[in-house]
């Protein structure tokens, strides 16, 4: 089964990023899953416009990415309780109709689950996390109804390649859930 990961993060040591990675790691390491992260949706990605008509070639890997996939995992940064807007921009660009495909048709019926990390406790996460799982479903995806969240990511991101550390058997198993879904 194939995966596609997008990362809303927008620093270079953005902790979503990172978590990205170990996201795509641990589904690398599963038997029958393809995944493809696309750790950098800002760069080269213009505001959205109708007058465009081209897609970004920055997303042009996502795009054929997310046409073979059948589940995507988004990773947002909580920005003031809202989710990153160079994030709804990436997924904005990739909405558009192209080729055979309709507008949101790339999207429709495909699985989605939301993960974000913060540095502190995230009090505001959850609703950054509903605003964008609404959105999701509003593009046609599939949500998955938890979420993940990774509290205080500068201490905790090391703790994800520990197999017996209580925040890896967290990660762990909201993966192993989103997998059977």
């Amino acid at each position: 089964m194939n995966y596609t990961l997008l990362s809303g993060g927008v620093r270079e040591a953005s902790s979503n990023k990172k978590l990205a990675k170990c996201t795509y790691s641990y589904l690398s390491n599963k038997d029958n899953l393809k995944a493809d992260l696309f750790n950098d949706l800002t760069t080269g990605v213009p505001f959205v416009s109708e007058a465009e008509e081209e897609l970004p070639k920055a997303l042009s890997r996502a795009r054929e990415s997310l046409i073979n996939a059948k589940k995507v995992i988004v990773f947002t940064p909580v920005l003031n309780g809202g989710y990153a807007p160079s994030l709804k921009n990436a997924l904005d660009w990739l909405s558009l109709s192209f080729d055979n495909y309709e507008y949101n048709e790339l999207y429709k019926g495909k699985k989605v689950a939301v993960m974000s990390s913060v540095l502190g406790q995230g009090g505001n996460s959850q609703d950054a996390r509903n605003m964008l799982g609404h959105q999701l479903e509003k593009y046609g995806f599939l949500f998955f109804k938890e979420s993940y969240l990774l509290k205080n990511a500068e201490e905790n991101i090391s703790h994800l390649t520990n197999e017996s550390s209580e925040v890896y058997i967290e990660f762990s198993n909201f993966l192993e859930e989103f997998i059977k879904f």
